[in-house]
């Protein structure tokens, strides 16, 4: 019997404090997104991609209430790192000796 009511009332702070995502939940959200990756001259394909990633990882996630806004922040950090992974490494002093050392034999 207690064990009963015990679920019935753990259940109902669950309820009360925790939310499953739906898409309605994050339209707003991803909206914003966009345009202020637009604003930032972000490649509309790129901006699909980290939109398309949030919206499969958020969609039915179940969140703290009081914790949606950083929940979907860490999303989009992860999101974005992802997109860097996948893009490869790229040693920005390398490029820059190649550089150096051509021009050097283009003026010899």
């Amino acid at each position: 019997m207690f064990d009963k009511l015990r679920n019935a009332f753990s259940n109902a702070a669950k309820s009360l404090g925790e939310k499953e995502l739906n898409e309605k939940d994050i339209e707003e959200i991803l909206f914003e997104l966009e345009i202020s990756l637009l604003e930032s001259d972000v490649a509309s394909e790129v901006i699909d991609s980290i939109k398309s990633d949030l919206k499969n990882y958020l969609i039915g996630s179940k969140v703290a209430k009081n914790e949606i806004e950083k929940f979907v922040k860490d999303s989009l950090i992860s999101s974005i790192s992802s997109l860097f992974d996948a893009a490869g490494k790229v040693d920005l002093f390398e490029k820059e000796n190649r550089s150096a050392l051509s021009y050097t034999l283009c003026r010899n």
